[in-house]
């Protein structure tokens, strides 16, 4: 139930999060196109395990668009990232761009699959729904590439899990 009332609690305040919070509109802003990738570790009730990040995302504005995907596994138990869990989730959230950085907070449904049922907590090819949450803060001094971290969590009911990644970004971040 806890995990219910976050969800709801979470997609009520990060799209409506004021401009003193977390975003300041400015109508000039660029719109702005990136791919992320990243590598990290992540937690679940599953145990530790190594985790890897593909997002593409679309700011336009102060308004973050993005899909992600986040295979994550132990890779001392797992002979190949076809035998781990998966998420893929798309995101709406709020950001902030100053000079030479770039912070968001991002929220959206998702989905969440395991290709190995002694890998994670479901059976093989079962699929669950779930709450997607990221947290990122990028430095982008240049004006293609930038460096960064990357906090992320899904909130479903077979196995919550959050983790954090060091990650480089790619495209259009800057005007």
């Amino acid at each position: 139930m806890r995990a219910v009332t976050l969800c709801i609690v979470a997609s009520l305040v990060i799209p409506f999060t004021g401009p003193s919070l977390i975003a300041q509109p400015n109508p000039n802003s660029p719109n702005l196109a990136w791919l992320t990738l990243g590598l990290g570790l992540s937690r679940g009730s599953h145990g530790g395990d190594v985790a890897a990040l593909a997002e593409a995302g679309l700011q336009r504005g102060v308004h973050l668009f993005s899909a992600r995907v986040v295979p994550f596994g132990d890779p001392n138990e797992s002979e190949s990232w076809a035998e781990v869990g998966f998420e893929a989730a798309l995101l709406y959230g709020r950001t902030h761009r100053g000079r030479h950085h770039h912070a968001s907070l991002s929220a959206g449904p998702a989905l969440v699959w395991c290709e190995d049922a002694n890998s994670c907590w479901a059976s093989r090819g079962e699929v669950d729904f779930g709450f997607a949450v990221s947290g990122q803060i990028f430095l982008t001094s240049l004006r293609y590439a930038g460096v960064g971290l990357y906090g992320f969590a899904n909130i479903n009911t077979a196995d919550p899990f959050f983790g954090a990644m060091l990650a480089l970004r790619f495209g259009k971040l800057g005007g």
